[in-house]
């Protein structure tokens, strides 16, 4: 699979919000990453720690990757191909509107991730 131009995706990058942007008084926006494609689902680590390494926060990706993120910015993929199926950059032509990694969750027990995907096979939509 190739790399794709997903600049046009992503409505003039990370650097620049469309106004008008608002936010409640007291809080603050600011960027934590610009090292994601095509963010979908994330996760927030119940018990992240102190420690600036540590990943407080878990993201998945359209096509099937997910990142984790610690409190300092660092941003490193955490899985690749999660996605049995990885999703066509078209909206796909079956009229589902979603396929490849869905849902994410951390079990605040014991800091498991668990992942949903919506994948096509003869048997029509799936969910895994």
């Amino acid at each position: 699979m190739g790399e794709e131009d997903f600049a046009p995706l992503l409505f003039g990058g990370v650097t620049r919000m469309a106004a008008p942007w608002r936010l409640a008084p007291g809080f603050r926006m600011e960027l934590v990453t610009d090292a994601l494609t095509l963010p979908v689902q994330m996760a927030l680590v119940p018990n992240p720690g102190n420690d600036p390494a540590a990943p407080f926060m878990h993201i998945t990706e359209f096509r099937g990757s997910i990142k984790a993120i610690a409190r300092d910015g660092t941003t490193w993929t955490y899985a690749e191909s999660v996605a049995s199926q990885p999703p066509e950059l078209a909206p796909p032509s079956h009229g589902s509107g979603q396929l490849g990694l869905s849902g994410i969750v951390v079990d605040p027990d014991n800091g498991d991730l668990y992942v949903t995907t919506v994948y096509f096979n003869e048997a029509g939509g799936q969910n895994m």
